[in-house]
């Protein structure tokens, strides 16, 4: 095996949980979420991050699958579906702060918004998750 392909390996060891979080908080295609992590990971150098590579993730999503950007209104609930249900930049914000290892202000250069809306996407992200009834048709608490 080259060394390419190891530091490769290396970099899908240390990150491809969160990686593939990212991705499928993004898509709810499980096929497409892999590619969005092999695309990090092909283009990864040897010293990058999470947050680097949770970027190129979100930027590969938002360049290449713009069928993608629309709410997706999955046939069989998922513990994902309330976050495929958001809009794009509202999953992409969540994605990248939550488990891309981004600050906001991060999220905001990346999604090129500025910083104040990004924390209002997920102001309003968490909020609607929050009201939001689960996906399994459980009971929820409410705080009283």
């Amino acid at each position: 095996m080259n060394s390419t392909s190891e530091q490769h390996l290396q970099v899908l060891d240390r990150h491809g949980t969160d990686l593939h979080a990212v991705a499928s908080v993004l898509t709810a295609d499980p096929e497409l979420a892999e590619q969005l992590v092999v695309v990090a990971v092909r283009t990864s150098l040897p010293d990058d991050d999470l947050a680097r590579l949770s970027g190129t993730v979100v930027r590969a999503w938002l360049d290449g699958h713009p069928e993608q950007l629309e709410t997706i209104t999955p046939a069989v609930p998922t513990p994902l579906s309330r976050l495929h249900e958001l809009p794009a930049h509202q999953r992409a914000s969540l994605a990248l702060c939550r488990f891309g290892g981004h600050t906001y202000r991060q999220a905001a250069d990346l999604l090129e918004l500025p910083a104040a809306s990004v924390a209002d996407l997920l102001t309003t992200s968490l909020r609607a998750l929050h009201a939001a009834p689960p996906a399994d048709g459980g009971v929820t608490t409410q705080a009283v």
